[in-house]
């Protein structure tokens, strides 16, 4: 997570910006090797933002649209061990 805190910095006033309007902690994270803001929400549910395809992109008042996907908890099933 090297660039965790570059794009930190970097998109300050983004995060600012959702934590305040959600009312909810907004953190830069790497999300498999591409950088986001991720919004927590209750649930376990939570919101992705990036401004670029694949992840934050290094100019943040770029023309370039944003992109939000929302998240929820995978539902699993337990199941009971029985060895053979």
């Amino acid at each position: 997570m090297p660039l965790t805190k570059k794009f930190s910095e970097m998109y300050d006033d983004a995060l600012t910006a959702l934590a305040a309007a959600s009312q909810r902690p907004a953190n830069v994270v790497n999300v498999e090797g591409h950088y986001a803001i991720r919004v927590d929400l209750e649930y376990n549910r939570y919101v992705l933002a990036t401004n670029a395809p694949r992840g934050l992109w290094d100019e943040p008042d770029a023309s370039n649209p944003g992109r939000c996907v929302s998240f929820k908890p995978v539902k699993t099933t337990r199941t009971r061990y029985s060895p053979r």
